[in-house]
């Protein structure tokens, strides 16, 4: 589907304040702004990144050189302002984003990174705006020491306006961590008054402000556990058939001597066998990565998605009907159905198909199909490759059914090559999670036969008499009735009264 349109990007009225601080005599400031930005600047969008008045970093960011301002040390509140521009292009010409003026305002110990820009919307259409609110900017770890002031990988988090004008809408609400930064500016021991601008920013939703760019998607899926089930009750009475010799028992033809006559009783017991461990039913998702899906349905690359076999919810791609086996902590789970990513009119081209979990202990690796074009939008059958390391440490597993909810997950060296480098190898991915339903043990039933001795005055479990201090007839036969019911639970009992010397 398209992406949704974005309403013009607008800036409030900036407000402005007189602070007295230090001097700033110089001073530098790194930023890398986003890896997977630059990526995808200098390899889909054919782009670069030219800078004027200040460097280029290793990574391909930013590295402003020249500073002025003041900054008020005690009230934490001073604007560093820093010379240069820099321009980003791509796309033969129609991504064109040109950042002027870089500074670093501190309000109350709040930074806020701000600047004019000039920009191509989605659209083609020139967009200015001066004082633009750009990112927040972390600054709990900054310190003065010896009359610098300075940060190392502070925090950085794209304003919703910074997203809207500066990138067509990518990188925001919970994607909008950006590269972290770091400065180190001179402060001079002489003082003077300066204007500082007090940016207003729009809040940014579900920003967690971390510095990170790696996204994270909750893609949770059902996870489906049991208790199995207990044996079904067992009757003690079955088919009885009559009979015996003497041997076995007490039978006698005297009066004075009970009669104890053998009865074989048979009944059927049911036992549990293993389980074969064969899934019955089983569900996985995973969302790839957030600002993958931004990107993809963003205004840069204006794509979608194609699901066939699968659905999307919860920030998640959904495989279901799994099959495979589970036994031991090792197991198999297979899936169909793929999801296939375009966009820039063809050039960003990628399928993931029929995925395959493996399972081993607490280690796991996704397998799945891979199709995907390059930078240049050649094509490149994969083939099935193991794409993700998966950390299955919190797999939950039962008799019958095995889950995990939220797995960590890292980009092997196959999966990088067939996403064409977009990203590098170990790199984080969504979180995995899956549920498995497995066949429960096998039930067989068999047929056991005992014997007992009725009669009154008769033990039950050897036939002979009982002394006359023993169980009575009432007596000998609520013992033969309490080792049928123990039988019929599992156990036989046995029973037998002592003589008293």
């Amino acid at each position: 589907s398209a992406a949704p349109s974005s309403p013009a990007a607008t800036t409030e009225p900036k407000r402005e304040e007189k602070v007295t601080g230090n001097v700033v005599e110089s001073g530098t400031l790194s930023w890398d702004i986003r890896e997977s930005f630059l990526k995808y600047l200098t390899s889909f969008a054919h782009g670069s990144v030219n800078v004027d008045g200040l460097e280029k970093t290793a990574a391909g960011g930013l590295k402003y050189t020249q500073a002025s301002g003041v900054y008020n040390p005690e009230t934490k509140t001073g604007q560093i302002n820093f010379a240069g521009t820099a321009e980003f292009t791509g796309h033969n010409g129609q991504l064109k984003s040109t950042i002027k003026n870089m500074r670093l305002v501190v309000v109350n110990g709040k930074g806020t990174l701000v600047a004019d820009v000039d920009a191509l919307t989605r659209d083609g259409k020139s967009v200015s705006k001066t004082g633009l609110a750009i990112a927040e900017v972390d600054l709990s770890g900054a310190s003065v020491k010896d009359g610098v002031f300075s940060a190392q990988n502070a925090a950085v988090a794209l304003t919703d306006e910074g997203s809207e004008v500066l990138f067509a809408g990518q990188y925001r609400g919970s994607d909008n961590a950006m590269a972290p930064l770091s400065f180190s500016v001179k402060l001079s021991e002489q003082t003077a008054e300066n204007t500082v601008e007090v940016p207003r920013v729009s809040e940014n939703k579900s920003s967690d402000n971390k510095g990170s760019e790696n996204g994270s998607s909750d893609n949770s899926s059902s996870n489906s556990t049991g208790n199995s089930g207990s044996g079904g009750s067992v009757g003690t009475s079955g088919s009885v058939s009559n009979g015996g010799s003497s041997s076995n028992g007490s039978v006698s033809n005297n009066p004075a001597q009970p009669v104890c006559v053998p009865v074989t009783r048979t009944r059927e017991v049911q036992e549990q066998g293993a389980s074969d461990g064969t899934i019955k039913s089983a569900n996985l998702g995973w969302g790839v990565r957030d600002s993958f899906r931004n990107y993809v349905r963003g205004g840069i690359a204006n794509g979608s998605w194609e699901l066939n076999g699968t659905s999307y919810s919860s920030d998640a791609f959904n495989w279901s009907n799994g099959t495979g086996t589970f036994k031991g902590g090792k197991g198999s789970i297979s899936f169909s159905g793929s999801v296939r990513f375009t966009g820039h009119h063809g050039i960003l081209d990628t399928t993931i198909a029929n995925p395959r979990l493996e399972i081993n202990g607490n280690t796991g690796t996704l397998y799945a199909t891979m199709n995907s074009n390059d930078s240049s939008g050649k094509a490149t059958n994969y083939g099935e490759v193991a794409l993700l390391k998966v950390d299955l440490s919190g797999l939950q597993s039962s008799a019958d059914a095995v889950s995990v909810n939220g797995a960590a997950t890292t980009l092997t060296a196959e999966g990088a090559k067939a996403f064409a480098g977009f990203y590098e190898a170990g790199k984080d991915m969504a979180p995995l999670s899956f549920s498995a339903a497995i066949n429960g043990a096998k039930t067989t039933t068999k047929t056991v036969s005992e014997t007992v001795y009725e009669g009154e005055g008769c033990d039950p479990v050897t036939g002979k008499p009982l002394a006359s201090t023993g169980a009575s007839g009432v007596e000998g036969t609520l013992v033969a009735g309490f080792i049928a019911v123990a039988a019929g639970a599992g156990t036989v009992v046995y029973t037998r009264r002592r003589k008293k010397a």
